[in-house]
């Protein structure tokens, strides 16, 4: 009798972690930041138009300003190519609209990145959390003033030969 508890308690475990592990949570992109990789301004400006505004000289490269449904975009390009993109909510941005849904390190999995690099390394401040390295085309990824379950700013940084 004992035996046959033993079977089904066992059984029962099994499949409670074929479950938890069958059950894994799903996330909306909300942006893929991974097709912006390493573009050129003609690639970005087929993508997203005539940018709203365009500042040269900017960080050793050029600034590429759009605004988008989604908030505040920044793309600065170096030899003509993007090499880092920075995204401010509507709220970080001009206090209109809202924040950008928060969730720990799953947050790369809402904009566009599936799995990080074995070697990934996160610095979790508090109010910032920084990952890096993080996938073949993102090398640095950082999600900034997090409050709870939102946050206001993210960098994507391309390549880091120029930061």
């Amino acid at each position: 009798m004992n035996k046959m508890v033993m079977i089904i308690c066992f059984s029962f475990l099994l499949l409670g972690c074929s479950i938890s592990n069958n059950d894994e949570e799903k996330f909306e992109v909300m942006i893929d930041v991974t097709e912006y990789s390493m573009v050129s301004s003609s690639e970005l400006i087929a993508d997203l138009g005539e940018p709203d505004a365009l500042e040269e000289n900017y960080m050793g490269g050029t600034l590429y300003s759009y605004k988008e449904d989604l908030g505040h975009f920044e793309f600065i390009l170096h030899d003509d190519v993007v090499t880092r993109l920075t995204v401010y909510s509507n709220d970080y941005w001009n206090n209109e609209g809202e924040n950008f849904p928060y969730h720990g390190i799953d947050t790369v999995k809402t904009i566009g990145i599936e799995e990080l690099k074995p070697t990934a390394k996160k610095k979790d401040t508090g109010s910032t959390l920084i990952i890096s390295p993080v996938s073949d085309n993102v090398a640095d990824v950082q999600f900034h003033d997090i409050e709870e379950d939102e946050f206001g700013m993210m960098k994507i940084t391309y390549n880091l030969s120029n930061y």
